[in-house]
């Protein structure tokens, strides 16, 4: 996952380390809710212990990233099992879905009408006054 990603994302204060209540480290307890939401598939597809690719791409994110990756998936209609690949694209995706707009973005956009209008108001009090004057 991306540092630019990264950046916007929740407090970095949880560790794949960590446990669970029951006593389990967060890394693992990701591996077994991927094979209970997904059954008996994902474990025939990856294997009852978390591969090395897949340990990696976590280690690279927040545990909070991955369980909004998770939440962005079950959002999908087909059933089909996540590859890595597809996992980190929807751990990615939730994450944009999530960020504020930036400025740039902002910029881009028309100005609302109330604002145009409120201007418009100004600029031809200002050209009355000014004529005003003038005169």
């Amino acid at each position: 996952m991306s540092a630019e990603m990264r950046k916007s994302s929740p407090e970095r204060s949880e560790s794949w380390t960590d446990l669970t209540p029951d006593g389990v480290n967060l890394m693992t307890a990701f591996w077994n809710h991927m094979g209970q939401r997904y059954g008996r598939s994902w474990f025939e597809q990856y294997g009852h212990t978390l591969p090395d690719a897949w340990r990696k791409s976590l280690m690279s994110m927040t545990p909070a990233e991955a369980r909004a990756g998770i939440a962005h998936l079950a959002k999908r209609q087909d059933v089909y099992l996540p590859n890595l690949s597809q996992f980190e694209q929807s751990c990615i995706a939730a994450l944009k879905a999530n960020q504020p707009m930036s400025e740039t973005h902002r910029a881009a956009l028309p100005e609302p009408q109330s604002v145009r209008k409120e201007k418009m108001t100004k600029a031809s009090q200002y050209c009355d006054e000014m004529r005003a004057r003038l005169k």
